[in-house]
């Protein structure tokens, strides 16, 4: 079989200083960053992420900033304006 098997809290690091590492300690995943910001898209036109699944939940456990439109489950869309 063809993958790259690690075993539990061995990160893979990617940067001169390492500043970004994936792993898994057992329990969770984690993707770490620590230098800059860590951008799930091109620089040029963004790309489509999905978090999660439609019967999961997901926490954001700091600030949250929307530079558009905030879609609601419902289709509702709240704007910076409507606020």
């Amino acid at each position: 079989d063809d993958a790259l098997e690690l075993t539990d809290s061995s990160p893979i690091k990617i940067g001169d200083a390492a500043d970004m590492q994936i792993y898994h300690d057992g329990s969770n995943s984690y993707i770490t960053n620590g230098t800059g910001a860590l951008k799930l898209a091109t620089e040029t036109s963004g790309i489509a992420i999905t978090i999660g699944h439609t019967t999961s939940e997901v926490t954001i456990a700091d600030n949250l900033t929307v530079t558009g439109t905030l879609t609601l489950g419902s289709n509702a869309e709240l704007t910076e304006a409507e606020i």
